[in-house]
C-alpha cells in the first residue's frame, strides 16, 4: 500500500520522529545559558536550538498536510484527526499568549520565538479540517474561497516568521497578527456556510466561527487604534479549541466515510 493508503502510519512515524529529534534541542533551549557567561555569544546556542526546532516543527507541518491531502479520500478520519490537533495547537497557543501577557519578562525569552511558530501550525493543521467543511458550504464555492484564504494566510505567517523575524523588534510578530486576522475572518465564513448543512458538528461550528468572529473584531479594533486588549483576545483560543474538539468528536463518532457523504447529506 502506498501513501495514499496508509496515512496514519505515516503520520504516527513522522510525528515520533519529528518529536524525537527535536528533543536535543528543546533540551539547550530549556538548560539556559551558563551564569558566568557575559556578552551577546552567550545565547547564540539557544539560537541555534530555536533554528533546529523551528526547521523541525515546520517540516512535520509539511508532510502532515501533505499526508493528509493525498489520503482525503481514502482515509476522511485524518480530517477528524486535524480537528483534535487544531483543538490541542490553540489550547498551547493561549497558553503561551497567556505566559507572555502576564510575565513580561519572557519577551526575552525563548517563549515569544515559540508563539510565533506555534501559530504556524495551528494554522497549518487547522487547514485540513477546513478542507472537509468546504464540502459541507453552501454555496460551496465560498467554503472553498474561505479555506484558500486560509492557506495564503498560513503561508503569509510562516513567511513572516522565516524572512521577517520573531522578535517584537522585528516586522514578523505583525504580518503573523494581520495574517492571524485574515485567517480568523475566513473560519467565521466557513463555519457561517457549513452551518445548513452541518449536523452534530453545528456546536463546535458556533463555538469556532464565534471565537475567531470576536477575535477578528477584538484584533482589528486593537489594530486600528492601538489599543491594548491582549488579555480579552485570550478567550478566543480556549472557544475555538472546544469547537473543535466537538467537530473532531463528532466526525469520529458519526462513522461517515468522506467529504462525500457530508455533500449528499447537505443536498437532502
Amino acid at each position: 500500500m502506498g501513501l495514499r493508503q496508509r496515512p496514519f502510519t505515516y503520520l504516527i512515524v513522522w510525528s515520533a520522529l519529528a518529536v524525537l529529534l527535536a528533543a536535543v534541542p528543546a533540551y539547550g533551549v530549556v538548560s539556559g545559558t551558563n551564569a558566568t557567561c557575559v556578552g551577546e555569544g552567550c545565547s547564540i546556542a539557544q539560537m541555534l536550538a530555536m533554528v533546529a526546532i523551528s526547521f523541525l516543527a515546520l517540516l512535520w507541518l509539511l508532510l502532515a498536510v501533505l499526508t493528509a491531502w493525498l489520503g482525503r479520500n481514502h482515509q476522511p478520519g485524518v480530517a477528524a484527526w486535524g480537528a483534535l490537533a487544531a483543538s490541542f495547537w490553540l489550547l498551547a497557543e493561549a497558553a503561551l499568549d497567556a505566559n507572555l501577557w502576564f510575565a513580561p519578562g519572557s519577551l526575552d525569552a525563548p517563549a515569544v520565538v515559540l508563539d510565533q511558530l506555534v501559530l504556524i501550525l495551528l494554522m497549518g493543521v487547522t487547514l485540513v479540517p477546513m478542507c472537509r467543511l468546504s464540502s459541507l458550504a453552501r454555496p460551496t464555492a465560498l467554503g472553498r474561497l474561505a479555506t484558500v484564504v486560509a492557506g495564503l494566510a498560513t503561508l503569509a505567517t510562516a513567511y513572516a516568521y522565516i524572512v521577517l523575524g520573531y522578535t517584537p523588534f522585528n516586522g514578523g510578530p505583525q504580518l503573523q497578527f494581520l495574517a492571524y486576522l485574515a485567517f480568523c475572518a475566513s473560519l467565521a465564513v466557513l463555519m457561517a456556510a457549513s452551518w445548513p448543512g452541518a449536523r452534530a458538528e453545528r456546536p463546535g461550528l458556533a463555538l469556532v466561527g464565534g471565537g475567531a468572529l470576536f477575535f477578528l473584531l477584538i484584533g482589528t479594533y486593537d489594530y486600528a487604534f492601538a489599543a491594548d486588549g491582549t488579555s480579552i483576545l485570550l478567550i478566543a483560543g480556549p472557544v475555538m479549541a472546544l469547537g473543535w474538539l466537538w467537530i473532531g468528536v463528532a466526525w469520529l463518532r458519526s462513522g461517515r466515510t468522506g467529504v462525500a457523504d457530508l455533500a449528499r447529506e447537505a443536498t437532502r
